[in-house]
């Protein structure tokens, strides 16, 4: 071919200006969008000749020289569209849609009303993701020809492509008006209403497709796939099982069966069988990465993590063989490179070394972030978390697994500025908030913790999602905002109930609002869950001495003096519990055993006196009955004598004297 563009250079002949331009060698399009024809060096191959080399070829797939040969035919006659249309559909199998389109264009400016020639390039355009110019090639088209259905039909698909759901159905039961037997219009209701995620018509529209398909081919084959993903998606998963197992009759050999069984499986939470599936479809195609996948997958579900892991650096092994050629830029390497070199990690650095980084390792890096998560390898996660997020920036659930990996690994500053990219583009993913949440409250910022959970529309955070609630109630505790803690953590106590840590803060809660019954009722309910803890116990105590329910403080005081003998304060309070019941005795003994323990201490000594002359109070009765005699025996007396009244005045007024004064003394002597 080279012979034959060299000699025509030679002969430099004139350029026919009405002529397309070809070159014969390589058949490329001129970056003006002509195609260059130099008159072919003669040989003695016939029309005939050319025909059948190119039809040879194109048969055999090498469509490049199927075209070269058939540009030696299109010579012969330049203005012929069937000439052009047939280099059209050889482009359009060769893969080359930007010479498809003009060599059928070139048909349009020869035939400019041929609805044919339209039909085809709009659906050229399709291809090559131009859909304002399909749309408005084929609108031309079903002008010329209101009545041929696979114009509404290819229509349909070009609103299907750009998501107008609504336009695309009515084309395609349009289509389906005027012509009924064309069945490739049921698989496209399928899509249609799967897209509008009406799953039931869906399926119905698969199911009459299946019936017109032949028991072998692969229409049925996929036929049957696609119903059992459309029933995956309708949450019919036995169904899903059930046509795929008929499936596997028909075809026994596809390993894409095997495929999908395995995501059933792992959605309904039958993971070893979702193993077995998983591992067929790799005996039938070891070359198919997404079978590896599902089945690290798999694994990685039933909480086999080291397995998931082996199995995912297998695949990147592989991959890294198969594609020597690093496929990001540099810039997104080397800022990886900083991202784990910050992690101080030597083995995470040595390990980076033999990774690919290719966008199509995104699944694999996300799935090995997830499993060494569970197994508690954080920096390691973080590692092929942040290689997947270099690979994709703004996938939500990425970014949630890098916050709250961060978080695990008590990198709270790393932690919020993820998790805040994330909720920006997002508020779906509701367990986002409680690791903000979290890494806001274990850094202190408590205010930031209320003032994000005020922003949240509606309150997303619902009363069942206990951990959101639980740090927010906290953070008000911490805030000293009391009454909001004990609203917010009674919700929590409502769905945890046995959860210590929120029953000590309800009760101090409550205690500061001063609504001691409900506080009493959070302390005894944690007692009877832990009976040993000192805190609770202690706090426990002074509610009940607070609220002078004595009787309850001498239990408490009682089994913390036996569990803390050596702690004076305890036996001090239990000193004045029992004074206050009337138990001097006892009371006495308690303060002597913290005078013991602290014999300095003031204030136990003044409680071990007001305890000390028990006798004295029954000697202040005695007095008192004492004197009370005296004045009725010295009335008596006086009586009988007949004494004067003025002198019986000064002396009872002796007598009540020195009784108050002997009281008075008796009292002070305490």
């Amino acid at each position: 071919m080279e012979e034959l563009y060299n000699s025509n250079n030679d002969e430099k002949e004139e350029e026919n200006s009405d002529s397309p331009k070809v070159f014969i060698n390589n058949a490329q399009i001129l970056e003006s969008g002509q195609i260059l024809i130099t008159p072919p060096k003669p040989d003695e191959k016939t029309f005939e000749d050319w025909k059948r080399t190119s039809d040879e070829y194109a048969n055999k797939g090498e469509y490049e020289k199927a075209i070269e040969a058939y540009l030696r035919i299109l010579w012969t006659d330049p203005n012929n569209t069937e000439y052009w249309e047939h280099l059209s559909s050889l482009y359009l199998n060769g893969g080359q849609y930007k010479d498809a389109i003009y060599a059928i264009s070139e048909c349009i400016k020869l035939d400019p009303n041929n609805h044919k020639y339209l039909y085809k390039l709009g659906g050229l355009y399709i291809l090559n993701e131009n859909y304002k110019e399909a749309e408005d090639y084929l609108l031309n088209a079903i002008r010329l020809d209101v009545n041929n259905y696979k114009y509404f039909q290819r229509l349909g698909i070009l609103y299907y492509c750009i998501n107008q759901y609504d336009n695309a159905l009515s084309l395609v039961l349009k289509s389906i008006e005027l012509q009924n037997d064309d069945y490739n219009n049921l698989l496209l209701l399928a899509y249609i209403y799967d897209a509008k995620s009406e799953y039931d018509e869906s399926i119905k529209s698969i199911l009459k497709y299946l019936e017109h398909t032949e028991k072998t081919s692969y229409n049925k084959c996929f036929g049957y796939q696609y119903l059992s993903i459309l029933y995956m998606k309708n949450k019919q998963y036995d169904a899903a099982i059930e046509t795929l197992s008929k499936n596997l009759d028909l075809f026994p050999n596809d390993d894409f069966n095997y495929y999908l069984l395995a995501n059933i499986y792992i959605l309904i939470n039958q993971y070893k069988e979702a193993i077995d599936a998983a591992s067929k479809a790799i005996d039938l195609n070891k070359d198919n990465f997404c079978n590896s996948y599902i089945l690290a997958n798999a694994f990685y579900r039933n909480k086999d993590y080291d397995k998931s892991i082996e199995i995912l650096f297998n695949i990147l092994k592989l991959l890294k063989e198969n594609h020597k050629e690093e496929k990001l830029p540099n810039i997104k390497a080397i800022r990886l490179k900083n991202r784990i070199l910050e992690l101080n990690d030597r083995a995470i650095e040595e390990l980076c070394k033999n990774l690919d980084l290719d966008e199509k390792n995104y699944d694999y890096y996300y799935l090995l972030g997830k499993a060494y998560n569970r197994i508690g390898e954080y920096n390691k996660s973080i590692c092929f978390f942040l290689l997947a997020y270099e690979l994709d920036n703004e996938n939500i659930y990425n970014l949630h697994w890098i916050g709250s990996t961060y978080n695990q690994n008590k990198n709270y500053n790393a932690s919020i500025n993820f998790l805040l990219k994330n909720i920006d583009l997002s508020s779906d993913i509701i367990d986002s908030y409680y690791w903000l949440a979290d890494s806001y409250y274990n850094i202190g910022k408590y205010e930031k913790v209320i003032n994000n959970s005020l922003k949240i529309d509606n309150l997303k955070i619902e009363d069942d999602n206990i951990k959101y609630l639980s740090i927010l109630g906290k953070s008000y505790y911490k805030s000293e905002n009391y009454k909001k803690s004990a609203s917010v953590l009674s919700k929590v106590l409502e769905k945890d109930e046995d959860n210590l840590e929120i029953l000590t803060l309800l009760g101090k809660s409550y205690s500061a609002i001063n609504n001691h019954k409900k506080a009493i009722e959070m302390f005894v309910k944690y007692d009877s869950l832990n009976h040993n803890d000192t805190d609770n116990l202690k706090s426990l105590s002074k509610l009940y001495y607070d609220n002078e329910e004595y009787n309850n403080a001498i239990n408490i005081f009682l089994k913390l003096t036996e569990s803390h003998p050596d702690e004076s304060e305890y036996w001090y309070y239990l000193g004045n519990s029992l004074k206050n019941t009337n138990q001097y005795k006892e009371a006495k003994e308690a303060y002597k055993k913290a005078l013991k323990i602290n014999p300095y201490n003031q204030t136990y000594k003044e409680g071990l006196k007001s305890v000390r002359p028990n006798f004295l109070k029954s000697a202040s009765s005695l007095v008192t009955i004492f004197f009370i005699l005296v004045i009725i025996v010295c009335g008596i007396f006086l009586f009988k004598a007949k004494a004067n009244f003025g002198m019986v005045i000064p002396l009872f007024t002796v007598i009540i004297i020195l009784m108050f004064k002997t009281i008075s003394l008796l009292k002070n002597s305490k």
